[in-house]
């Protein structure tokens, strides 16, 4: 991220733009795979007739949630 806000840094970039942390763990060894990606926007889901909380949003949003088997650990290859 030091590297994209010292190329863009700009009024609009410290506005807008920010930088979400992806962690990838493995179910059976516990090795943890970490990247980092930069943001423009995020897409929130609206589900009807819910309250439309950007809190509750924001938590759906960033909820953990478990990989398919395709997954091949780094670590253990499981």
């Amino acid at each position: 991220f030091k590297y994209f806000y010292e190329r863009d840094n700009s009024i609009i970039v410290d506005c807008f733009c920010g930088q979400l942390l992806s962690i990838i763990r493995c179910t059976q060894c516990k090795n943890e795979s970490r990247a980092f990606d930069n943001f423009w926007d995020i897409s929130l889901t609206f589900s009807s007739g819910d309250s439309h909380s950007l809190n509750k949003m924001m938590a759906n949003f960033l909820k953990e949630s478990m990989l398919d088997d395709k997954y091949k650990c780094s670590k253990c290859n499981e």
